[in-house]
């Protein structure tokens, strides 16, 4: 019964967990008043930025962003795989 439920709603949830994660970096941005190109700064942070590249932004708000953007792209990712891994596995049996 609880397979038949995953198999049914699991692509729903993994879009789900995708718009969560779009709405908690989206109002980052605009938190941190970053909004005048919030569409391109959202899609350059989907990728962590490396060390070095924090160490090379020079904007204070900008490299807070990127900091705490790495740690939510890090939980998504995690999160999202283990959905998608038993959505397939469920899918399989």
């Amino acid at each position: 019964m609880i397979r038949g439920y995953i198999v049914e709603f699991g692509p729903l949830g993994l879009v789900f967990v995708f718009l969560v994660f779009a709405a908690i970096k989206l109002r980052m941005i605009y938190k941190k008043r970053l909004e005048k190109d919030a569409l391109n700064l959202f899609v350059v942070s989907l990728l962590p930025i490396g060390k070095q590249g924090l160490k090379n932004i020079f904007q204070e708000k900008l490299k807070k962003y990127y900091k705490s953007s790495n740690i939510i792209n890090y939980v998504f990712y995690v999160v999202f795989a283990l959905c998608g891994l038993v959505y397939f596995l469920m899918k399989s049996i």
